[in-house]
């Protein structure tokens, strides 16, 4: 079978047309592409191939838009099939019509790419001489049926029951488990999800549960301590309670609630070397807000002394506004067009030292799916970064990097809204309270515990579980500078360069550009770069 051949006129029966359609829906995706349903009918009904449109995209994948719609689609396919007619007559002529030069170079032509400089097998090369890339989503095409939810729920359950069993062993249940038991056990460790938790007048009342069962669990309202930690619960986490088990009614009063945790006594990894990393994100390049002046006091730095031991530039989500995030955005956009934004951010990043190191996440503001995990941003738009720096690597959010062996957990944060809106006393966001939201996420050893407040997509894999503790977690997202210690990890959520925008300040956020938190690899010490004063402090 031809993997991408879902026209009307092929000779596929129902689930081979099915596989193919799901095939080409995933390679598009892939590489940053989505299709209307309009242009997907136009395909399948025969007047267009898929194969065609892959490889026409393939040539000139950087001329079209994120999200190909039906005249997307006709002009692509168009404009391919005049320049095949075109190639076959200069086969038939032996004459090329082509200028050197001209736009319509393909290829590694096209890209300016020479062998063995700034090719993408050379540069991977370099990203594993400094950077092992430990996590980066592999994302699939979903349909959002309720059984690829089931899937999610229950790769999440499988893999923090995992993580708790460590601690409590042989004497950990699940709610079956629980239910089996009826009458044999007195008092338990209960390990579920959380589906539900309410406030009654004798006390609270969380609702726990596994793959098949549920149970109910009492917190008494004059449990002080205990009553304000279970009001600190998010939904869809998975805590552990433990208490007396009350075989008739099948429910547990709790006198304790345990989370995945990190471990007591972690010890986290530090580097041999000197070299230091400086942490930002939230650049927003393109928007009218974008302070270039901080950027050239933060390169101006770069280049000072005091920096001459910094070797690494990690870029934590929202590098460009992006286009059409938000209603009204193109009211506060500078450069209007996504490619453009690239191309500034390619100039701003070039005044860098050569020597400097990148690695780079996206957020909500990058021309990929909304929905997380998310991919890397795809290269046709990352192209002309990659031509301006030396040392470049894109991975996806969530990701971890290692560096010398400081494993740094990056993860743009837009679950913190969440986490600053349903646990109490994290209000107003601040330095001090984004570092505690931070620190509530790393104690549920997952970077979004509660579904339903942002996209998330149902993989069949939770990539948001935070399964091996890393030596550093780097947010960024709500523009706030925030740095913390819990349990040897340290907890950094590096600001901004954009000033408060009219939606920063609606959410009664106080950004705070100018501060940026420099981190050494060999102690995981972190000083505070102030570059709000033209001289940085």
């Amino acid at each position: 079978m031809r993997r991408h051949d879902v026209r009307e006129g092929s000779v596929l029966n129902g689930g081979e047309r099915e596989e193919a359609v799901r095939s080409l829906i995933l390679t598009l995706a892939g590489r940053g592409y989505h299709l209307t349903p309009g242009a997907l009918r136009l395909i399948t009904g025969g007047a267009y191939s898929a194969r065609d449109l892959l490889a026409a995209l393939e040539v000139k994948g950087d001329e079209f838009p994120p999200v190909l719609d039906e005249d997307s689609i006709k002009r692509i396919l168009d404009e391919a099939e005049a320049t095949h007619v075109s190639e076959s007559r200069v086969k038939a002529t032996g004459r090329s019509t082509r200028v050197v030069g001209a736009g319509g170079a393909v290829g590694a032509e096209r890209w300016g790419i020479e062998e063995g400089r700034g090719s993408t097998a050379a540069r991977s090369a370099q990203v594993g001489e400094w950077a092992r890339v430990e996590l980066d989503p592999v994302l699939s095409v979903r349909r959002g049926v309720p059984e690829e939810f089931v899937e999610y729920f229950q790769d999440r359950f499988r893999r923090l029951l995992g993580i708790v069993r460590k601690r409590f062993q042989n004497s950990l249940y699940t709610p079956s488990q629980v239910r089996l038991r009826a009458g044999r056990l007195s008092r338990a460790h209960v390990a579920g999800l959380v589906t539900e938790k309410r406030s009654t007048r004798r006390g609270f009342v969380i609702v726990l549960e596994d793959e098949s069962d549920q149970i109910r669990v009492f917190i008494p309202r004059e449990e002080g301590d205990l009553y304000r930690a279970a009001e600190s619960v998010m939904m869809d986490q998975l805590i552990v309670v433990s208490g007396e088990v009350d075989p008739k009614r099948g429910t547990l009063r709790t006198d304790a609630i345990h989370h995945p945790d990190v471990p007591r006594g972690f010890t986290p990894n530090r580097s041999g070397s000197r070299k230091r990393a400086v942490l930002i994100s939230d650049v927003h390049v393109g928007s009218s807000y974008f302070l270039e002046d901080l950027w050239r006091r933060f390169v101006g730095w770069l280049k000072s002394e005091d920096a001459k031991d910094v070797e690494y530039l990690l870029i934590c989500g929202d590098l460009v506004d992006g286009v059409g995030i938000y209603p009204d955005q193109e009211d506060e956009l500078e450069i209007k067009d996504i490619y453009g934004q690239y191309e500034e951010a390619a100039r701003l990043l070039s005044m860098l030292p050569s020597h400097i190191r990148i690695v780079y996440i996206p957020g909500n503001h990058e021309p990929v799916r909304q929905a997380e995990p998310q991919p890397k941003v795809p290269e046709r738009f990352l192209r002309p970064l990659i031509d301006s720096v030396n040392h470049f690597l894109a991975a996806g959010n969530p990701a971890v990097v290692n560096l010398e062996g400081v494993r740094i957990l990056l993860y743009h944060g837009r679950s913190l809204n969440t986490v600053f809106k349903y646990v109490p006393g994290l209000q107003p966001p601040t330095g001090r309270t984004v570092v505690s939201a931070m620190r509530q996420l790393l104690r549920a050893r997952h970077l979004a515990p509660m579904y339903g407040e942002h996209p998330i997509a149902p993989e069949s894999r939770d990539w948001l579980v935070i399964e091996e503790v890393p030596e550093v977690v780097h947010m960024g997202h709500v523009h706030i500078f925030g740095v913390g210690v819990y349990r040897g990890v340290r907890l950094i959520n590096s600001g901004t360069f954009q000033a408060e925008t009219p939606y920063i300040k609606k959410m009664g956020i106080t950004a705070t550009p100018g501060i940026y938190p420099i981190l050494s690899l060999h102690d995981l010490s972190v000083r505070p770069l102030d570059l709000r004063s033209p001289t940085p402090a």
